[in-house]
């Protein structure tokens, strides 16, 4: 079991991404593309999911409204944000809520994509039941259609094990589960296309709203719980500071939710690392989950100059440091990066605990 990629959008703030439009934030200065709609909205809001407190952080989710048909348009694709997968499972938290107008209509809510080309489709349909769409080389076509059903209005959580033909054994499979259901399962079949997904889709609603956060994903589903087995993502901001090295400005710079381009640290210095603590952002052990799957560090961050490299860093409270994560490309673009897990507590190559995260600090270095 591996889990590669955390996508929360507490890692951004409500001004981040407003009526679509990235208002000077990272989304799109990443890659995220938002797709026009004749007047839906896609935007970072607040919306209460967790299960409790003591868990981190605030709920964020990636939110779509509509007013007519034509704002089922209104889409959000990532850019690529983990190493194609010929075989993985997404994992995701989903709120489809409707006016009467809406449940008289089927509607497109989450895709898979290799590149610029769709390769995996979920539709609810008015009935609630979600169909299985597939790419088959040359067009999209339907696979199977669940029992288990979506309800409006109310918080689900969606499991997709997606398999192309370059799977092991040749063969496409898909199996979805909602809520932990024992997955429908299609069996391996000649799907006809081999494309390996590596980003994903996002999709508005006319007549209602969709919401979207918590999203995950998984490469080694014959070893995995998590098609049937709801996944959660606990947010930790930081609170202090831990080490400064030759940075200039520290916690106090960059404890916003929503980015700012003169709210910064910054160092000319090669190498250099600054970390942060968070104390005070613990997990509430009557929350906290028998396992912890992994720990993803995020940070905006630009470099610049002769700087053209900075990277996440990452210690927990064992005491080693490790760098993680993709390097930040000179330029003057803010970008966020990390969204990659780290599975293992760095210093001991073992399983996270509650106590490692209570006492990890996390921040960049310049390697």
């Amino acid at each position: 079991m591996a889990l590669i990629c955390g996508i929360s959008p507490d890692a951004w703030g409500d001004g981040d991404l407003v009526s679509g439009t990235d208002s000077g934030g990272p989304l799109t200065a990443q890659g995220w593309t938002v797709a026009t709609a004749p007047s839906g909205t896609c935007t970072i809001a607040t919306s209460a999911r967790h299960p409790g407190p003591g868990y981190g952080g605030s709920d964020k989710v990636f939110a779509f409204s509509g007013g007519n048909w034509g704002d089922r348009y209104r889409k959000l694709l990532s850019p690529a944000l983990w190493a194609p997968q010929a075989d993985g499972i997404l994992c995701f938290h989903f709120l489809d809520s409707g006016t009467s107008t809406a449940l008289s209509y089927d509607w497109t809510f989450a895709s898979l994509y290799a590149g610029a080309q769709e390769v995996a489709r979920l539709v609810r349909k008015t009935t609630g039941v979600v169909e299985q769409w597939y790419w088959t080389g040359s067009a999209m076509a339907l696979k199977q259609t669940s029992t288990a059903t979506i309800t409006n209005g109310s918080w689900c959580t969606v499991a997709l094990h997606f398999a192309t033909d370059a799977a092991s054994g040749g063969q496409g499979r898909i199996q979805l589960s909602i809520d932990g259901a024992t997955a429908q399962d299609s069996g391996a079949f000649t799907m006809g296309s081999a494309l390996s997904w590596d980003a994903l889709r996002l999709w508005g609603v006319g007549w209602g709203y969709h919401r979207f956060t918590q999203i995950a994903v998984y490469d080694d589903p014959s070893a995995d719980n998590a098609l049937t087995t709801p996944k959660w993502i606990a947010c930790l901001r930081p609170d202090s500071d831990a080490a400064s090295g030759s940075f200039t400005g520290g916690f106090a710079e960059v404890d916003e939710v929503n980015y700012s381009a003169t709210d910064e640290a910054s160092t000319t210095t090669n190498p250099d690392e600054m970390r942060f603590g968070v104390t005070s952002s613990t997990i509430d052990p009557a929350w906290s989950p028998p396992t912890i799957d992994g720990v993803v560090p995020v940070i905006t961050a630009t470099g610049e100059g002769t700087l053209a490299t900075i990277k996440p860093v990452i210690s927990s409270a064992s005491g080693a440091s490790k760098v993680t994560g993709s390097a930040v490309t000179n330029t003057t673009t803010p970008k966020t990066q990390a969204l990659i897990a780290h599975t293992a507590d760095p210093a001991t190559s073992g399983a996270w605990t509650t106590a490692l995260i209570d006492g990890l600090e996390f921040g960049i270095a310049t390697p």
